[in-house]
């Protein structure tokens, strides 16, 4: 998944500014205190639009659907939310409000047995405007695939990719993917089917900023970081820094 973007000195710039930051602020919506973002409203805390890429278009729309099983501080589609908010719809199963779909402008990202590589379905199928994305753990997708909403929709499958998601779920490879890195290579794949010509480049980076910078902060700075256990699976790490001073850090 290593790219220009994720070496770029302004990105580093800003994931430096964001690893300094330490006070919680109010969401303006629900009152909660949030570091970086309301992962349950789904918007940036006061100060921190400025910080963060620019909102970014997608070439499709997508819609997540997210299963209540899913913990909003660990799903990774928030990101989707805050990165391209105009081409994103959210909706928390099982949601009323959730519409039935048109199969001929519609598919999901499910790698069932008749799913199809996303740029032989968009050969066959050139209307495709919406994905739509399950956010869920594998043990609880079935009953987000179910819905009557989405039983008479077309899947696509994406190809062979690596995860570097560093909480895997237990029993499955690395080839299943985060939520976010399934959207960002979905993006990419259709990008590509549709502008086969153009070289890419780099315009989704944004999807994955809020991926990597967690990666960073809790993998990849792993000298002196030990993990301990956290409240409403926010991942919690306690880090001794060289003048023996300790920091609490949470996603």
């Amino acid at each position: 998944m290593a790219s220009d973007f994720a070496s770029n000195s302004q990105l580093e710039h800003q994931f430096d500014r964001l690893g300094e930051l330490r006070e919680r602020k109010t969401c303006r919506e629900c009152g909660k205190k949030r570091l970086y973002f309301c992962y349950d409203c789904r918007i940036y805390m006061d100060g921190i639009a400025g910080l963060v890429p620019e909102e970014i278009e997608l070439p499709i729309e997508l819609v997540i659907i997210k299963h209540p099983a899913e913990k909003a501080a660990k799903s990774t589609a928030i990101h989707c939310q805050l990165a391209a908010p105009c081409s994103t719809k959210f909706y928390d199963f099982p949601a009323p409000e959730i519409p039935q779909f048109d199969a001929a402008d519609t598919a999901i990202i499910f790698p069932s047995q008749s799913a199809l590589p996303i740029d032989q379905f968009l050969e066959q199928r050139p209307a495709l405007r919406r994905l739509i994305v399950l956010d869920s753990t594998w043990n609880a997708v079935g009953q987000l695939r179910n819905m009557p909403q989405l039983r008479k929709l077309p899947c696509v499958a994406l190809k062979k990719y690596t995860t570097e998601y560093w909480r895997p779920q237990k029993n499955y490879n690395d080839e299943c993917l985060a939520t976010i890195e399934a959207i960002y290579y979905a993006v990419r794949e259709v990008q590509t089917a549709k502008q086969p010509e153009v070289q890419y480049d780099g315009r989704f980076e944004p999807l994955l900023f809020w991926f990597r910078f967690f990666k960073r902060e809790f993998v990849d700075k792993s000298e002196g970081v030990k993990r301990i256990p956290g409240n409403n699976g926010r991942g919690r790490y306690k880090n001794e820094t060289k003048n023996g001073q300790r920091e609490v850090l949470e996603a």
